[in-house]
């Protein structure tokens, strides 16, 4: 169980994500390297978070419009983290059914 600074200190990064995931375009190499190692710190942190803030990483990664390679790296393991919590993979046996779009008329 973590204490109570570590929690602060995740949600502190959290908020710093959100940030960054929501500039389109970094003025200069700075804000560049300075994101990508926000989402590097991240990563290595996402195991050891609490699901909550899981979710809010993944909810900006989802919207940033111009994914680096290093924030799709990072969200591809806020997916596996996601899908652990879920346990999803006891359910890849499921077919669910396909509903056919209708066409316009």
């Amino acid at each position: 169980m973590k204490d109570k600074n570590e929690l602060l200190s995740d949600a502190g990064l959290v908020r710093d994500i959100e940030a960054w995931c929501q500039v389109k375009y970094p003025a200069d190499d700075t804000e560049r390297n300075f994101r990508d190692a926000l989402f590097r710190k991240t990563f290595t942190e996402l195991p050891n978070m609490e699901i909550q803030h899981i979710r809010r990483i993944n909810e900006a990664l989802c919207d940033m419009e111009f994914p680096t390679p290093t924030a799709l790296g990072l969200r591809r393991e806020t997916l596996n983290q996601l899908a652990r919590h879920h346990d999803l993979k006891k359910y890849r046996h499921i077919k669910v059914p396909i509903i056919p779009k209708k066409e316009a008329a």
